[in-house]
């Protein structure tokens, strides 16, 4: 079955959040006030591209008949063991679910310099993920 006008949406959501990132990837870190308008708007695409992320998981998840895990980190895990996705990108893709946690929830005290890093790290693996989940739509 093809992908539904949702998950379209999406992967669609997914790019521009992505491509919005990379943009911003040029930025000096430091040199951006914490909390400021770029920083906050950085914060805010990476939280949403991990949701989308999330949110297609999920959705997979529920066409190949598999149940919702407890955790949305654990989505990814269950794709891992249905074959859709490997393990090493299962466990990229865990870690950006905790920080989209850490975002979402204030855990912690982030400055640009580390929220610069996690698009740089996890850029790559959002990529190979919306890749995985194409081809995983017949």
């Amino acid at each position: 079955m093809p992908p539904t006008d949702r998950e379209r949406e999406l992967l669609r959501l997914l790019d521009t959040y992505r491509d919005h990132l990379q943009q911003q990837l040029t930025v000096d870190a430091a040199t951006v006030e914490p909390f400021g308008a770029l920083d906050a708007a950085v914060q805010r695409w990476l939280q949403l591209a991990i949701q989308c992320c999330l949110d297609l998981g999920d959705a997979l998840l529920g066409r190949l008949g598999l149940p919702e895990p407890p955790r949305y980190r654990d989505i990814f895990d269950a794709l891992a063991r249905a074959g859709v996705i490997d393990a090493p990108l299962a466990r990229e893709m865990e870690r950006l679910a905790e920080r989209r946690n850490a975002l979402a929830h204030a855990y912690l005290d982030l400055s640009p310099q580390e929220t610069w890093r996690w698009p740089r790290e996890g850029l790559p693996a959002m990529a190979a993920f919306a890749q995985r989940v194409l081809q995983a739509f017949p």
